[in-house]
């Protein structure tokens, strides 16, 4: 069974609340790409983005980022090689000769510590990893690669397999970042920056599992919006992406630190609430809706677009799948819009 709570579609909260959580466009140089001037097109001019807007990894970012690091690697390849071949041409040249051959310029590390990779990665360990690594190759670059050109053979044969196996952990460590962009590219909504339907499938499995080791209580909440076709019908399609764009943003700034929110589809967003119990679940969900409720995007037109949402919430246990689990949740979703919308209804059974 479901039990309702909300207010009358009519009823708006003050949208003081709402509106509190902005950030200027300008703010990050970083992120102002296509989504940020999707938002200009129909957005009113010196209103500001949502702040998780410009915090949201977009798929354009991604891929700017995974450009980037295939290039480093690239350039690290050739680079290495050079230097290879070099150290090997002075070791052949008999005579002081071999003196005469200059040493290999330092890797032009500039796209590493600039590329697009660092804004997408900012809170990954595997970003200060790399910067070590780095400087640890060129400071051998500087000492031990014109030692190895002016040495003997011997000792070019202790020199360059060191150089090698620096330029190895390199290669290493930003192959796996390539792989973690590609993986965080799979796992994003390209319209709104969150988490897709393939993430959202794969962290509900995770915190069915952990409910079913330690029995932790997990909460899942089905957000609709109401009445979004008569907002793509009135404002266009452009307006309703940006105020999907916009739920999203105020969905991932809103929700608690261990809380994730995800775009199921159409006008539908999920969060997950681990470590929730239905009681706490309905006090976090209807200050979402009530945020929500208050959330205003001004328009070029004059216009001001506005959305209330629905919600069912569920909880999320191992004696039943993530598939149903969602149903529930629909389900009570359902009953929210069956008793006037703007409102959020529990699946207590």
């Amino acid at each position: 069974m479901t039990a309702p709570h909300g207010s009358d579609p009519g009823d708006r909260p003050d949208t003081a609340g709402g509106k509190a959580e902005r950030l200027d466009a300008a703010a990050d140089g970083n992120h102002r790409h296509s989504k940020v001037d999707q938002w200009t097109l129909v957005a009113a001019p010196g209103n500001d983005l949502p702040a998780a807007l410009a915090g949201l990894i977009q798929p354009d970012q991604l891929m700017r980022a995974a450009e980037d690091l295939d290039r480093i690697m690239g350039d690290l390849c050739r680079w290495s090689q050079l230097c290879i071949d070099t150290a090997a041409k002075a070791g052949t040249t008999p005579g002081p000769s071999s003196s005469t051959i200059p040493p290999p310029r330092p890797w032009d590390d500039r796209l590493w510590f600039s590329g697009s990779h660092r804004a997408v990665h900012r809170n990954s360990p595997l970003l200060a990893q790399i910067d070590d690594l780095v400087q640890r190759l060129q400071t051998m670059a500087e000492t031990l690669l014109p030692a190895c050109v002016a040495a003997t053979p011997q000792r070019l044969g202790v020199g360059c397999p060191q150089f090698l196996a620096a330029v190895i952990d390199v290669n290493n460590a930003l192959r796996q970042m390539l792989c973690e962009t590609w993986t965080l590219l799979a796992n994003i909504d390209p319209l709104t920056g969150i988490g897709n339907r393939n993430a959202l499938l794969r962290h509900l499995q995770i915190e069915r599992e952990r409910h079913e080791r330690n029995r932790q209580p997990c909460c899942v909440a089905v957000i609709d919006l109401d009445r979004f076709k008569a907002i793509n019908d009135a404002a266009g399609h452009l307006a309703g992406d940006t105020i999907l764009r916009s739920i999203a943003s105020l969905l991932a700034a809103s929700v608690r630190p261990y809380d994730v929110a995800f775009r199921y589809g159409g006008d539908e967003f999920i969060v997950c609430l681990p470590n929730t119990d239905l009681r706490l679940a309905w006090s976090v969900v209807e200050r979402l809706r009530l945020k929500i409720a208050g959330w205003e995007v001004p328009l070029r037109s004059g216009e001001v677009v506005a959305s209330t949402v629905s919600i069912g919430v569920a909880p999320l246990t191992s004696d039943r799948s993530v598939e149903d689990t969602l149903e529930l949740a629909d389900r009570a979703l359902y009953a929210a819009k069956r008793l006037g919308r703007n409102r959020l209804c529990l699946h207590t059974s």
